[in-house]
């Protein structure tokens, strides 16, 4: 192919034009050249079933570049470039939404499906993150979900602790014991991605480990990378560095050091890890000042090729430096990257894009594959086109001041589960349509966040007292019920005194802030849902981080020291039931998720947190004793797990713990929709409303699962209409409670329950009941917000 400048003005025309225009004619040249390549992949298919000494070599799926004579070359899914041909389509639809380009996107994707289980490559992130990660981003498809996290596992067999790295090649034995390429960082956002998505934090400590590792032992003190390091599988010791691509050993592959810039930005993006973003910054300042630098940013394909300036250029290894740079500009306090981004992307569109019609549809001409080995030198490259088309997209998000890796709806999305996502929406439209009562509502939540905004921070860290463990870390309360013992001379051990509260618990502060970083979390992810301030998504996002994710304050996932009985034990099952307000601040992750203060480094380090503590809640001996519990305590206890279950996105379990719930129904109500372990307590009325608010938070839940609560009936035919028809009567004062009662019950708090019994039941004679009670039913004066 022979390589033509076009006149600096035009560079220049394209600068200073319209970037919306820009992007929308260059997408529309790719729109038109994919369908060239499609007509192209077909013949090609076709010829290769037709050779019979195909038919028992690996079917080819994905084109992947032309050969010396100019013909496509098409490659079987195991081929380490499958997935960039999915990916491109999969940008076609995102920017277009045509459905030929979602149809032809879940075509082509469909087909490297096998290669979950392909254990023999490291190459999983390129070959699934570039096609299912990029249709799962843009569809939310779950079956897509699920190939990322089974590919996940298997790249993650790959791991060799002992190295701290994921093998790379398999192959050349004879050259290397266990190869690790720089290659290898692109395939980090795979097991990023899976820890999201799953909460499983081994993912995400093989990907950090592997970053770490190789930033340690890659790059030079000038932060250019080698791109083969050779360690001992058992010692974990540097063998040897080298090259396999590159022009020498101590040379500078440009493509690597693309990857490199790359891999290092997507880490700090997803860990906040301060040394990630430095290194990124460290390699970017290696290529920019690189004095074999092109002045048009599109590098030779080794930065020390011994015949610069008659050496090949890198598309591919530009495309993806441009991508990073834009990335990269939001994080870095450097101001240029973003401008380089964009003169990156003006050289490709002017002087490497491929004319219409021609190089069988590819988009980008002028790619080296490997010059050592005489390989595709030159030549479109199918990675090339696709980090070139997410350029564009990253672009334009940009310049329409939208986050890169965030929801981008108009309308905000919130990926809450006690909450009602359409009741939600629905209040937002009221307020901007002007709705008196709904406007009232608003500005008493944002009167109430604005004092939220100066309380705090909570953590475990602020109490005085040490637990058992020694550790400030963990959680530690009282049991509320339990005094000294009078007959002792130390009072020990105390003595229970059911519905009586010993004032002493609230020296322990832990139970308190817990309740206090709750409730401002809760306000203030709502006041920035319908504000979209980011002020309080900013407030919100820091509470959460000082309670669950920061080193210094966080709390351990466990409660294995909550409701100690002075004397008798260090903490009791019993303590669980205090952590049920966590399932609120998933809510409120899922109001602030589209705010610039929540990170995707948060969203996995919540992912981390919430999934230790389900395991805890599921193996430990309080946990298991929670379980156990057939009172209030067990069904709060089945409530916080299937909130877990649905942040973690875990259906299965979902599932499980609504069919438990309704086991628990049948063996803890009686037949009149009572329930007895309630009735014997001290507060039984408050207790027996306690309960059946427990089993309203499952039946809200369970509209994310299969099994429907509100309508469920247990094999005994007890239901959750039984459990509100019982109580009734003694809410509205209709009959007086003959229980014991020994403080006087606030009958407000039957408001809200019989209210959503109505809504959920189809009951309009429970909300008439409502108006019986003569009870204060304003609340926090901003309920109508999020409640029919």
């Amino acid at each position: 192919m022979t390589f033509k400048f076009l006149s600096i003005s035009v560079l220049l025309f394209w600068q200073i034009n319209s970037q919306a225009q820009d992007i929308k004619k260059i997408f529309s040249d790719a729109e038109a050249q994919t369908r060239v390549m499609l007509q192209e992949v077909q013949t090609a298919k076709n010829q290769w079933n037709a050779n019979s000494q195909n038919l028992k070599k690996p079917e080819v799926v994905s084109p992947r570049t032309l050969d010396a004579s100019g013909n496509l070359v098409m490659v079987p899914a195991r081929d380490w470039t499958s997935g960039f041909f999915p990916g491109v389509l999969w940008f076609l639809y995102e920017y277009t939404g045509k459905p030929e380009w979602l149809q032809k996107a879940r075509e082509f994707t469909a087909s490297i499906e096998n290669e979950k289980w392909n254990g023999k490559t490291h190459d999983m992130g390129f070959k699934v993150y570039c096609s299912f990660g990029t249709g799962y981003r843009i569809t939310h498809d779950t079956a897509y979900r699920n190939v990322i996290i089974r590919s996940a596992r298997t790249l993650a067999t790959r791991f060799n602790p002992k190295t701290g790295c994921i093998r790379s090649w398999d192959h050349s034995r004879e050259k290397w014991a266990n190869p690790v390429i720089i290659d290898n960082m692109m395939n980090l956002e795979l097991l990023f991605a899976a820890t999201r998505l799953t909460g499983d934090s081994s993912f995400y400590k093989i990907a950090v480990s592997h970053a770490k590792t190789t930033m340690k032992n890659h790059f030079r003190a000038d932060f250019s990378s080698y791109h083969v390091v050779d360690y001992d599988s058992i010692t974990g010791n540097v063998i040897k560095k080298t090259t396999h691509q590159g022009y020498a050993n101590e040379s500078a592959w440009a493509r690597g050091q693309g990857w490199g810039l790359y891999g290092y930005t997507m880490c700090y993006r997803e860990t906040h890890d301060i040394s990630f973003l430095k290194h990124a910054e460290n390699i970017a300042r290696f290529i920019l000042k690189n004095p074999t630098m092109p002045k048009d940013l599109v590098a030779y394909w080794d930065f020390n090729a011994p015949g610069i300036p008659n050496e090949p250029r890198d598309a591919s290894a530009a495309a993806v430096m441009a991508s990073a740079f834009y990335e990269l500009s939001q994080y870095s306090k450097e101001d240029n990257y973003r401008s380089i981004a964009d003169k990156i992307m003006s050289s490709l569109t002017v002087f490497y894009r491929s004319p219409i019609g021609q190089n069988k549809g590819f988009l980008l001409i002028h790619s080296t594959g490997s010059k050592p080995m005489n390989s595709e030198v030159d030549v479109p490259l199918n990675y090339a086109d696709y980090y070139y088309l997410e350029a564009l997209l990253r672009s334009k998000k940009l310049e329409e001041k939208k986050p890169l890796f965030l929801d981008e709806s108009n309308v905000p999305t919130a990926r809450v589960f006690l909450l009602d996502s359409k009741i939600l929406a629905a209040s937002l439209q009221k307020i901007k349509q002007g709705d008196k009562q709904a406007v009232e509502a608003y500005r008493n939540l944002l009167k109430q966040a604005d004092k939220s905004l100066n309380s705090g921070p909570y953590s475990v860290t602020n109490k005085t007292q040490l637990p058992a463990s020694g550790d400030k870390h963990d959680y530690m309360s009282l049991a509320p019920y339990f005094w000294p013992n009078p007959n002792t001379p130390n009072g020990l051990p105390y003595i229970r005194k059911d519905g009586e509260r010993n004032p002493a618990i609230k020296d322990i502060k832990d139970k308190t802030e817990m309740g206090d970083m709750t409730r401002d979390v809760e306000i203030l992810s709502l006041a920035y849902y319908f504000s979209g301030n980011e002020k309080y998504a900013d407030r919100a996002t820091f509470l959460i981080r000082t309670w669950f994710l920061s080193p210094e304050t966080r709390m351990n996932p466990n409660v294995n020291f909550g409701q100690a009985v002075s004397g008798k034990n260090d903490g009791r099952g019993e303590g669980v039931l205090e952590t049920r307000g966590f399932i609120k601040v998933t809510d409120a992750i899922g109001l602030i998720r589209n705010s610039k203060a929540w990170t995707s480094a948060d969203e996995t380090g919540m992912k981390i947190w919430i999934s230790e503590f389900l395991n805890w809640m599921q193996t430990s001996p309080n946990g298991i004793a929670e379980m156990k519990a057939s009172n209030n305590h067990g069904v709060w206890y089945d409530a916080q797990r299937l909130g877990y279950a649905l942040f973690l996105e875990k259906k299965d379990l979902a599932n499980e713990i609504c069919k438990s719930a309704i086991k628990r129904l049948d063996e803890e109500m009686v037949n009149n929709g009572s329930f007895p372990k309630e009735l014997a307590r001290t507060t039984s009325l408050g207790y027996s409303l306690f309960v059946m608010n427990a089993f309203f938070q499952l039946a809200t839940l369970s509209e994310k699962t299969d099994i429907n609560l509100w309508t469920a009936a247990t094999p005994s035919g007890k239901s959750l209409k039984k459990g509100v028809d019982f109580l009734l009567p003694y809410l509205t004062k209709e009959k007086q409670w003959t229980g014991k009662q020994i403080k006087p019950f606030n009958y407000a708090e039957a408001v809200p329950f019989l209210m959503l019994a109505s809504q959920k039941m189809n009951n309009s004679g429970y909300s008439a009941a409502v108006s019986k009670l003569n009870a204060d039913k304003s609340g926090h004066g901003f309920e109508q917000l999020v409640s029919e």
